[in-house]
């Protein structure tokens, strides 16, 4: 009997290259494709001037436009805009492009391009980004293709309002809690969850971005989770195990950054630099707090806030 082959299959045997024992591997396989693709690139670049094959991909299929709507460590984020045929509307898209570090080696950053894009092209969901399409341009940087979303990210939003009432924050957070439930049943965590990285449509829609950090965990197949390791993630939004010189589940990582997320946009503030006991004083008033009745007044001070939520985020 012949076995069925779907794209999530396919999508999910990509995502193997994610794991270590396995990069020297795909690295050289990625590199050969990569080679292959200049080549193509040279040849129309020779036929077609300045632009290559990546850009006039992107061009012919997504637009123009260079106006920058965003920056983070990984990259650039840029405004597209494709016009349709009567020219009364246009398409609008978000390119984000890869920034290659000082010191990161070709091979380190395709890899780190390709395995964010491996896992993100893969996942469907309302409040997770729809992620389009992955090119190379002339450079060599690589370009992720991502759609555009028109109200801003969470944290221009905090800015702006100060601080947000109950209920829009109480919203906002019941879609970040579904987008994150989502992202973990099909075994991907995070692990750079932050205001910046929650972008919001006009109607109100919150959607993940910016899979930067993110691994799996967890393949189909595989009946328990993997652990992680090392620092990932944005200070203050960091948990307190990834200070920690050992392995950690990535999963409560992603909880621990939602709770300071709902804390920023309830106070317009975050309850603390790093989550460090040695370091910092308001997290050190955390940790004391939390062995009394009291609680940690910042927390304790909102409306049906208090120790339920402490205890089952923070």
């Amino acid at each position: 009997m012949r076995t069925k082959v779907t794209i999530s299959d396919t999508l999910r045997n990509l995502i193997k290259a994610k794991w270590k024992k396995e990069q020297d591997q795909n690295a050289e396989e990625v590199g050969r494709i990569a080679d292959s693709s200049a080549e193509a690139m040279k040849f129309h670049d020779e036929r077609e001037g300045s632009l290559s094959r990546g850009e006039m991909i992107t061009q012919e299929k997504y637009g123009r436009g260079n106006e920058s709507i965003g920056h983070g460590r990984s990259g650039n984020v840029r405004l597209s805009r494709k016009t349709s045929l009567n020219n009364r509307e246009a398409e609008c898209y978000a390119i984000k492009e890869y920034r290659r570090g000082p010191r990161e080696t070709m091979r380190t950053y395709r890899n780190r391009s390709t395995s964010s894009f491996c896992i993100c092209s893969c996942l469907l969901h309302i409040n997770v980004i729809n992620i389009l399409n992955l090119v190379q341009e002339s450079d060599g940087d690589y370009c992720e293709v991502m759609a555009f979303c028109d109200g801003g990210n969470l944290a221009s939003l905090i800015v702006r309002s100060e601080k947000l009432d109950a209920p829009e924050a109480d919203c906002f957070f019941k879609q970040l809690a579904r987008g994150v439930e989502y992202l973990h049943s099909v075994g991907v965590a995070h692990r750079d969850l932050k205001p910046e990285n929650l972008l919001l449509t006009s109607r109100g829609v919150l959607k993940i971005a910016d899979f930067g950090e993110a691994e799996c965990f967890r393949l189909p197949w595989e009946p328990e989770a993997r652990m992680s390791s090392g620092h990932c993630g944005t200070i203050p939004y960091i948990a307190p195990e990834q200070y920690l010189d050992r392995e950690f589940d990535s999963r409560p990582v992603d909880v621990w950054a939602m709770g300071m997320i709902y804390m920023a946009m309830r106070t317009g503030k975050i309850l603390w630099g790093a989550a460090l006991k040695n370091q910092d004083r308001n997290y050190i008033r955390y940790l004391c707090a939390r062995k009394f009745d009291s609680g940690f007044r910042p927390i304790e001070r909102l409306p049906n806030v208090g120790h339920k939520f402490s205890r089952s985020f923070l």
